[in-house]
C-alpha cells in the first residue's frame, strides 16, 4: 500500500498538469473566405454583411479577399439605411472589407472550411484571371470537405467549375438560379443551365424576390441578395453537420 500510493500521488499530480496543459492550447480557428471585386461599382453590401453577421455568431472568423487584395468597393446603391445589420457591419468592417482586402493568392485553401461568393456587379468570375484562382481556391476547398455558399451574380464564380476529374461541378445539382432581368445576369443564368445546372424554382414561388435558397450536398445557393441571410445559415448548419464547427 506504501508503495502504491506515491506511484498514485504522482499519477494525479501529472494528469492535473496535463489537464491544464490541455485545457491551455488555442482553439482551432474556423474560417470562411468572402471573396469580393475590385472593381466598381461593388459588391452588395445586405449580401455581405446578413453573411457576416450568421458566420460571426457561428463562431467562425471572417476574411476578406480579393483577386488584387486592398480596394474592394462597396455598391452604395443596395445599401439600406433602415437596416441596422448593414450599418452594424459597416460600422466595424468597413476597412476590412472595403479597403484591406487579402489577396486571394494569399489565403491557403487549407485554413478555410467555406467560401461564400456575394452577388456583386462585375460578377465574381467575369475576369479569367479571377475565375482561374477562384477554381482551384475551390477545388481545394471541396477536396478538404469544405463548403461553398453564393448568392446572385456570385454563383458565376461556379458556373464554370470543374473538378480533378475534368467533371462540372454544378452539372444535375441543384441550383437557385439568379435572380433579374438585365443582360449580364441573363448571360450567367445561360452558363448555369449550359452546364447541367437543375435551376431550382416551385411555380408557387416569387422568383423575382431573389429569395429562392437550393442546398445541393456541400454547395448552398440563393438567386439575389434577399437570400444571403439562408444561404449563410444553411452554410453554417451544413458545417455543423459536418463537425467543422
Amino acid at each position: 500500500l506504501y508503495a502504491i500510493a506515491p506511484t498514485a500521488a504522482l499519477g494525479a499530480v501529472a494528469m492535473t498538469f496535463v489537464s491544464r496543459w490541455l485545457f491551455k492550447l488555442p482553439l482551432v480557428t474556423r474560417r470562411v473566405l468572402v471573396l469580393l471585386p475590385n472593381e466598381p461599382p461593388g459588391f452588395s453590401l445586405p449580401s455581405v454583411a446578413h453573411a457576416a453577421s450568421v458566420f460571426e455568431n457561428a463562431g467562425l472568423e471572417v476574411v476578406y479577399a480579393s483577386l488584387r487584395g486592398g480596394s474592394a468597393p462597396a455598391d452604395r446603391a443596395t445599401a439600406d439605411a433602415s437596416d441596422l445589420q448593414q450599418l452594424a457591419f459597416w460600422a466595424a468592417n468597413e476597412q476590412k472589407a472595403s479597403q484591406q482586402t487579402l489577396q486571394l493568392s494569399r489565403c491557403p485553401p487549407k485554413d478555410f472550411v467555406a467560401m461564400f461568393l456575394p452577388h456583386s456587379k462585375p460578377a465574381v468570375a467575369e475576369s479569367a484571371e479571377v475565375a482561374t484562382q477562384l477554381h482551384d481556391f475551390a477545388r481545394q476547398l471541396l477536396k478538404a470537405g469544405g463548403v461553398i455558399g453564393a448568392v446572385g451574380l456570385g454563383l458565376s464564380g461556379v458556373a464554370a467549375l470543374k473538378l480533378d476529374d475534368r467533371a462540372s461541378f454544378i452539372t444535375q445539382r441543384q441550383i437557385s438560379g439568379i435572380a433579374g432581368d438585365d443582360q449580364i445576369t441573363t448571360i450567367w443564368q445561360a452558363h448555369l443551365r449550359a452546364h447541367g445546372a437543375c435551376i431550382h424554382h416551385e411555380p408557387h414561388q416569387d422568383f423575382s424576390t431573389g429569395k429562392i435558397v437550393a442546398i445541393s450536398g456541400r454547395l448552398i445557393t440563393g438567386a439575389g441578395p434577399p437570400a444571403a441571410l439562408a444561404v449563410a445559415q444553411s452554410v453554417t448548419h451544413t458545417l455543423s453537420i459536418l463537425d467543422l464547427i
